[in-house]
């Protein structure tokens, strides 16, 4: 490129910087050429930008961030290096970090040839991509969107600019939406107790900022003196303790926090919330609440008595709408006065913002599905495969699935929209008519290759896919479930007005009857165990047989696979892999799964009664306990015969939510006195005694008349 087109080029750009910032706009700018070429300009025009900027992927110090890394933060301008950063996710998470004027800049091979290296890259990283759809679909919107300029190699001319507004955008803060949050969340402190807020809203609505101008109205006025904000990092809640302090009066500076004559608001992360003496706290805030696990939520909403759940319900996360709706319906009934507000004006960019409706209708944010009617059961439900090349070719359909997805799950995002256009995914989908109600994904499994298959079962190798049966052949020490031919069922959402309609089993039993035909032999799937979702899973006849021994990071539950053998053979590998585990809980549980809660342990020991073993003797231990009902034993003298009896298969199925606390200390292991506050006991003894009604009532009345 020569100097004076080198020159003209840059000149273009700073006009489209200066024009940016006078409409409130952002916008997206791909350097397609050479690596060399295209990296080097992107770093340039970055360096010539007037503010901070950051960039992924440039530089070797710089391969393994994250946008993660600068959330909270704003810049004039970001870049990607498409080359050696392929993580879908950041050109979202980077993207709401601009503000008003920024430039979101991506450095990336010449177009023709983007999807090719695309596939390539996102395989290096280990994905099961096939194809490019997802930036396919990205290029082909990006086209015609006046928010997207390309430099290319080959051509390095800007279109014309779009034109300037009359009137020059100024950001209000705080606006008018702003401070009517801000009221509310003043009545959380000053209104009656357990009536938390939650906070909705999308990305550059200044929600952050809101929750630091209420906390330093709150210290400045007198009606609190010490606020928790609870977040994952502290970066990502910068803004609101920068926006607080320029409120207040500061008498010490703290690394994660701030001191004031009025008060103090302190940072502390979900976990060490938990261990904080709450009457301290006059309230807690929690920010982007959707990427905590829900039961982490519970447990603060029954902490502290004044609470504000704040939390991103489009942007990066994409997992909003899942969060309004799983902890919604759960907060609801444990606080049943629980209020709502949202932002949904922009603030940190005119709400005509051009990058914003760009990345909206690439990311499938920008379509809310419609309102379905409820289910009528007159209606006839039909079932039918989707391929990918209809999601790519109707933007209808790929926005009802999508939408479903995001609808149905806690946490969903922008990965998953191209997992579901570029990996080996199949699609069952509901419909009622022309609406789909109902959508499942899943996964073929299985190595052809036997050394790798048994480099696998030797711990050895781990290549990526294959997560059931790669998971099951180490475990079990069985090749069979590798060299086998699976379904491992990913996803199933179903649409709100719609479920407990027995479309989420007729999704199942339709890839059931799929797999029969194509010689599958078996069907698995892995989720994290709550009960409600185990029940689901044994109504439609698939076997627990192997629970993880760590924790899923977004839920917070122990990972657990079922499976449903399709041939005798694979019957039977089930059976036996239900019968080890049914047999295995009673040691393992207190052992390897120490945060288990007692109503998934005692689901998952209900829904495995049939497959423990058969009853030995049990009159010693009968005696033993009824001894210790009749205090002529205590507690740690007939714990061995209470953990026996109450994994026997004549008396799990006998346990109601009454027995809680019983599944708590006997089979998990937890003291008693943590129990005892937990279901809200006097003590130990007040505990024990409920015990000994649960067990006689048991043993005497239940068990005696089998």
């Amino acid at each position: 490129m020569s100097q004076d087109v080198e020159r003209s080029l840059f000149k273009s750009y700073r006009q489209l910087q200066t024009l940016a910032a006078h409409n409130g706009h952002r916008f997206l700018l791909l350097w397609a050429g050479e690596r060399a070429w295209s990296v080097q300009n992107m770093q340039q025009a970055l360096a010539d930008t007037e503010g901070d900027t950051v960039a992924l992927g440039v530089g070797d110090d710089r391969r393994g961030a994250s946008a993660r890394d600068v959330l909270g933060q704003e810049f004039a301008a970001v870049g990607i290096d498409a080359w050696t950063h392929s993580h879908v996710n950041d050109i979202l998470a980077l993207a709401g970090t601009l503000r008003a004027g920024g430039l979101l800049h991506i450095a990336c091979p010449p177009l023709a040839e983007w999807p090719q290296q695309f596939v390539a890259a996102q395989q290096k990283r280990g994905l099961q991509v096939k194809q490019a759809l997802f930036l396919q679909r990205f290029l082909r919107i990006a086209k015609t969107s006046p928010a997207v300029f390309l430099m290319a190699q080959n051509n390095p001319f800007l279109s014309p600019l779009p034109l300037s507004k009359v009137e020059q955008w100024q950001q209000e803060l705080p606006s008018a939406a702003q401070n009517q949050v801000i009221d509310e969340i003043k009545r959380v402190v000053t209104g009656r107790a357990k009536r938390p807020l939650v906070l909705t809203a999308d990305r550059g609505r200044g929600k952050t900022t809101a929750l630091g101008l209420a906390a330093a109205q709150l210290l400045k006025e007198g009606k609190a003196k010490r606020i928790l904000l609870v977040a994952t990092s502290y970066a990502s809640v910068a803004t609101a303790f920068q926006h607080c302090a320029q409120q207040l009066t500061l008498t010490e500076k703290r690394e994660q926090g701030l001191l004031a004559a009025q008060g103090e608001l302190q940072f502390v992360p979900p976990d060490m919330a938990l261990k904080v003496h709450a009457p301290e706290w006059d309230l807690v805030l929690i920010d982007e609440a959707a990427k905590l696990p829900v039961s982490l939520l519970l447990k603060l909403t029954e902490k502290f008595q004044r609470a504000v759940f704040s939390t991103t319900v489009q942007g990066y996360e994409g997992s909003g709408q899942g969060f309004v709706i799983r902890f919604g319906e759960t907060l609801q009934r444990l606080r049943p006065q629980a209020r709502r507000a949202s932002l949904d004006a922009p603030i940190r960019w005119a709400k005509d913002d051009p990058l914003e409706y760009f990345l909206n209708r690439v990311f499938v944010l920008d379509q809310q599905r419609q309102n379905l009617p409820v289910a009528d059961p007159e209606q006839v439900l039909t079932y039918c495969e989707l391929s990918q090349e209809d999601l790519l070719s109707n933007e209808a359909l790929l926005t009802q699935v999508f939408g479903l997805l995001v609808q149905a799950h806690y946490q969903t995002s922008p990965a998953d929209l191209q997992f579901l256009l570029d990996s080996p995914v199949k699609l069952m989908a509901a419909f009622q008519g022309k609406n789909i109600v109902g959508v499942c994904e899943y996964l073929p499994e299985g190595l052809s290759d036997p050394p790798l298959a048994a480099a696998v079962v030797q711990a050895q190798r781990r290549p990526p896919g294959n997560l059931v049966a790669q998971r099951l052949a180490q475990y079990f020490g069985d090749s069979y479930y590798l060299s086998e031919t699976s379904w491992r069922i990913h996803r199933i959402a179903v649409a709100q007005e719609c479920r407990r309609k027995a479309i989420g089993s007729g999704l199942v039993a339709s890839v059931v009857a799929a797999a029969k035909k194509c010689g599958v032999s078996y069907l698995s799937s892995s989720f994290a165990l709550e009960s409600d979702v185990l029940r689901f899973w044994r109504q439609v006849d698939f076997t627990p047989v192997y629970l993880g021994s760590r924790r899923d990071s977004s839920s917070g539950s122990y990972s657990l696979i079922v499976l449903q053998g399709l041939s005798a053979i694979s019957r039977e590998r089930a059976s036996q892999a239900a019968r080890q585990l049914a047999g295995d809980l009673p040691t393992s549980l207190p052992i390897s799964h120490p945060e288990l809660d007692g109503q998934n342990a005692l689901a998952l020991l209900t829904s495995l009664a049939s497959s423990l073993p058969p009853n030995p003797s049990l009159a010693n231990d009968r005696q033993r306990v009824m001894r210790y009902v009749h205090n002529e034993l205590v507690f740690e003298q007939c714990v061995a015969s209470l953990q026996r009896l109450i994994c026997s298969a004549r008396f799990i199925n006998l346990l109601t939510a009454q027995a809680l606390p019983l599944v708590e200390c006997i089979v998990l292991g937890h003291s008693r006195s943590d129990v005892a506050v937990q279901y809200g006991f006097a003590g130990k003894s007040d505990l024990e005694q409920r015990f000994k009604i649960i067990l006689a009532d048991m043993v005497v009345n239940k068990i005696e008349e089998r």
